[in-house]
């Protein structure tokens, strides 16, 4: 297991490799929406939402990578993160997703209380 001090945006985001934890998955799903929120304001004010048109398949792919590697925190298929985009149901899905303590959470507390630390 990696130290909790690593972090490469890039990789959070794109890879779909490792299960990551709660406050990695809320961080990346931050960091999306900032960044969609910061390509988003200037393409409206100036009218040039054609710019927009990579940004969607790329905020969808690291949207999938997130939810991926969540489930595989929680033990789950990562084919399990198609049902999120199932209107209605896929909210509900989402935030089960994003809030249940996963498998890594419990592995470092039980690694804590038995005195080992990284």
């Amino acid at each position: 297991m990696k130290p909790r001090g690593s972090w490469n945006p890039l990789k959070l985001l794109f890879a779909f490799d490792g299960p990551i934890d709660r406050g990695q998955f809320w961080g990346g799903q931050a960091l999306t929406q900032t960044i969609l929120f910061l390509a988003l304001v200037p393409a409206l004010f100036y009218g040039v939402l054609f710019l927009l048109i990579p940004l969607v398949p790329a905020s969808i792919w690291a949207y999938t990578a997130l939810l991926v590697k969540r489930l595989w925190d929680l033990n789950l298929s990562g084919w399990r993160s198609l049902m999120v985009y199932i209107p209605f149901i896929g909210q509900l899905i989402f935030w089960q997703i994003a809030t249940e303590p996963g498998v890594l959470r419990i592995q470092r507390l039980d690694d804590h209380l038995q005195g080992r630390f990284y």
